[in-house]
């Protein structure tokens, strides 16, 4: 439903790195989650600036962290 380009991975594959980007998704019971994504190119060679090979992402489930902090700011 996004344009490839909000995708923390498809940047990546651009040749972004994408540091704890928050992201809010609905879960197929209909609960929301939000998650904090991370994604770095990967490329051929020992240096940083080889070729893109692929892309690498990691999520961590932040939901809990993210209400305390809206509901803390709500006071």
């Amino acid at each position: 439903p996004y344009p490839r380009a909000r995708y923390p991975l498809a940047r990546a594959l651009g040749g972004e790195v994408v540091e704890q980007e928050l992201a809010r998704f609905l879960r197929p019971d209909g609960d929301e989650v939000t998650l904090a994504i991370s994604a770095a190119p990967l490329r051929v060679g020992d240096d940083a600036i080889g070729p893109i090979e692929g892309a690498i992402a990691a999520f961590q489930d932040v939901h809990e962290r993210e209400r305390a902090r809206r509901e803390a700011e709500a006071e």
